[in-house]
């Protein structure tokens, strides 16, 4: 699957969007709102919480992960 020029080859979040979307909507389009993703992957959560969620002016994503694994 490609989003945004970037190729996912796996899904393991899709799953989580109606719950994800329901739970945070309070933070959507506020202004700096600060998340921290632990176990990136493929980043294709992150993509979905800064396309969604982290819509507002200075809102930041940090993501932390080994990629312990990956072909990288």
């Amino acid at each position: 699957m490609q989003k945004n020029n970037t190729i996912f080859t796996v899904d393991y979040f899709s799953g989580n969007i109606p719950h994800l979307t329901t739970l945070l909507a309070s933070y959507k389009d506020k202004k700096d709102v600060k998340f921290l993703e632990i176990g990136s992957y493929e980043g294709r959560s992150a993509r979905w919480f800064l396309d969604t969620i982290l819509t507002g002016e200075g809102s930041e994503l940090v993501c932390i992960d080994t990629f312990e694994g990956s072909v990288e």
